[in-house]
Formats: structure tokens, sequence, C-alpha cells
């Protein structure tokens, strides 16, 4: 009953069923599927604890562990006890949940089929909405020169357009490998990736795009038609500039150029970063709290910003011996990955996919990191969990045979 309880979650929590209906508000309906799931964690916590017994877990816990004791030394222990620990505990219970309640082969499927569904959904409503309204939901301004249209979340979502392309670059790399499963995956494949694409174009989003460029690296990378690779993406290229309208290709352009009208807010960001270390450096150690980077850098420096770089935000929310617990975890779930793709035992189709998607997305997250925050984000925690449970069902397949 857990894991389906769990599924729910996952539908609730990505598409906001309390926000498209408006009865499910009032009951809290997010809150009660959330406080049955840690009950029976909890409850059942003597049998469950055993999952627990693997390398990431024991990084993620000692990470948790250096976060909770560290409070008395942070700055703001207040903003800490107030938000900040319930926005990272949402994001670190998507691991503890997948470990906890995700345990066979069939459950895995499902759970993954489902989070594709929910992100594939929050992008295809926006697109849909654009294609037939004329829907764009934000924009960006460029130094009061211009505006830019900028396709966002959908109404009842919650995401801007740098949320929106990281759903994207999330699942295009899954739908990619999985299209090695099957015919009909691949099919399925070759409908989603393209209007996904397209949609990030939409969002404007250059940290985005270049996202998409280290996924599509890895593809020409790792394949063997490398010459064939290179004039296929100068096509795409080619072909997609002139459908983009005249302000999003100048502000695409700024990403290699210091010659368009968004080349500086490209250069805003570089400043951020330096405004970003010398707010690090006020708590170095300890930092200042887990979810206080924003307040940090409005009393350190009146910028109204969260740190636009996970290392940035990382140091100055829970400081050098926090960025380096939390460099640790990552390692560890990119060590485990590579040993799980070099094992040639291994034959499950569903399974390599799904560790080639999965660590494809971890090479695009971290590039994406450079421009963004997400020490709270569920992504990091949810691909832990999925590369713990990948690892355990392999194990059992490969004991029966």
């Amino acid at each position: 009953m857990a894991f389906w309880v769990y599924q729910l979650y996952i539908v609730s929590y990505f598409l906001h069923l309390t926000n498209r209906f408006p009865v499910l508000g009032p009951i809290r309906f997010d809150m009660l599927l959330f406080v049955f799931l840690v009950g029976a964690a909890v409850f059942d916590w003597r049998n469950k604890r055993r999952l627990l017994e693997n390398e990431i877990s024991k990084k993620l816990i000692l990470l948790i562990l250096f976060i909770l004791i560290s409070v008395p030394f942070v700055e703001w222990p207040g903003s800490v006890l107030d938000h900040g620990i319930k926005y990272f505990t949402m994001g670190t219970l998507f691991f503890f949940f997948t470990v906890f309640f995700v345990q066979t082969p069939k459950q895995f499927k499902i759970f993954i089929y489902l989070f594709l569904f929910c992100q594939t959904f929050r992008v295809l409503e926006p697109v849909y909405l654009h294609i037939t309204t004329g829907y764009y939901g934000d924009f960006a301004s460029t130094t009061g020169e211009a505006f830019l249209d900028r396709l966002s979340g959908a109404p009842n979502d919650v995401i801007n357009p740098n949320g929106l392309a990281i759903i994207i670059d999330t699942i295009v790399p899954l739908y990619w490998y999985l299209s090695r499963v099957s015919r009909f995956h691949k099919w399925l494949a070759y409908a989603i990736i393209p209007v996904s694409v397209y949609a990030l174009l939409l969002t404007g989003s250059r940290s985005g795009l270049v996202g998409f460029f280290v996924f599509c690296f890895l593809v020409w990378w790792r394949g063997r038609k490398k010459l064939l690779g290179v004039i296929l993406g100068i096509v795409i290229i080619v072909v997609s500039l002139p459908l983009l309208s005249e302000n999003m290709q100048e502000r695409y352009l700024s990403i290699v150029s210091t010659d368009t009208i968004h080349s500086g807010t490209k250069q805003g960001r570089i400043e951020g970063w330096k405004r970003d270390f010398s707010v690090a450096m006020h708590k170095p150690l300890f930092g200042h709290g887990i979810g206080t980077s924003l307040e940090a850098n409005v009393n350190k420096t009146g910028v109204y910003l969260v740190a636009h770089n996970l290392m940035f935000e990382t140091w100055q929310e829970i400081g050098l011996i926090g960025l380096l617990f939390f460099s640790t975890y990552l390692y560890t779930i990119w060590k485990i990955l590579v040993r799980f793709l070099a094992r040639e035992e291994i034959q499950d189709k569903f399974a390599l996919a799904m560790a080639n998607g999965v660590i494809a997305n971890f090479y695009v997250s971290l590039a994406f990191s450079v421009f963004s925050y997400g020490l709270s984000s569920y992504k990091w925690h949810f691909m832990g969990g999925v590369v713990v449970i990948l690892g355990a069902i392999t194990k059992k397949q490969l004991a029966t045979q």
C-alpha cells in the first residue's frame, strides 16, 4: 500500500494536484500523503533499515547529520528551523521513500514511467497552451533595452523558464536511452524529444541549452558515427535558428558572444558569482544555515537573489565542511553508476537504459548547476534513490540466474 501511496504522492507533488483541484487544498492532501509515508517508514523501520546499508545512503546520512549538528554554529539558526530544514527534508525524503517503498522490478518500472509521465506532462502542457493561445508565462528583461517572452510552466504549475528547462534536460536523456529497450520506446522517444527540445528553445534558458549540449556531446562521444553526428548537429542548428525570433537568437548567441543585447545579463551572472563568493567567506566553515542563501545575499550584499551556482549556494548555506559532505555524496552516486555500467554480466535492457540515462542526467545536472541553485531540490536525492534501487534489483536478478 505504501508503494501506491508514494506513487500518488509523486503525481500530486509534480503535477500540483492541489492547484488543479481546489477541493484538495483545505484537507492538506500533500501533507496527508507525506505524513502517511513517513509513518509507514517509521512503522517498518526494523525491516527497512537494512536498505540503508549502502555507500550512497551512508554518505547522505552523514550530510544530514552534519546539517543538524551544525545548526548552533550557523549565522541564522532560526531561519534553518523555520523553513530551511523543511524544504531540505522534502527533497531528501524522495531518496528514502524511493529506497523504502520501491522494491521489485515491476514497481521500479511503474515508478520510472510515472515519474516520466508527470515530467512530460509538465513540458507538453505549456507547449500546447503556447501553440493554441500564444502562452509564454514569463519574460526576461535586458537592462531595460528589451523584453523577451519566455516559456514557463503552465498556470497550474509553479516553475519558471529555467525550472522548465531543468525538467526537459532531465527527461530527454531518459527517453533517449529508453529508446533502446523496444520499438515502442523508440517511437515514444521520437515523439517526445523533438517537442521537448522545441519547448527548451522557447524557455530562453541559456543554462538549459548548455545542459542539452552536454547531453548531445555525451551521445556523440559514445557513438560510433562521429562525423555523421557533427553534420547532423550543424544541420539542426542551421534549421532551428531561423525558427526563433531575432530576440531569442540574440539571447542564445550571448552564450558565446559579448556583442548582443543579452550579453549584459550573462556578465551579471559572472559578477553574481563574485558576490556569492564574498558572502560565503563570511561564514566559511559552517555557513549561514541550510535554506538561507537568499537571506545571506540580501543581508550581506543587498541583492535579492539565491546564489545561482550550486557550489556557492552550498558553501553559503552549509559551509566548506558541508560542501565536502555533499560533494562526497555526489561522487559516490557517480562512482556506483560507473561501476554498474562496467559490469558485463548485466544484460537487462531497462536497467542499462536507466543507468545510462541517470549518468547522463548526472553530467547534465552538474553543467546546469554551474548557473543554477538546487541544494534542497529533490533532483540529487531522487537520482541517488534510483541508483540504490537499480543496484539492489539487479543484484537480486543476477543471484537468481
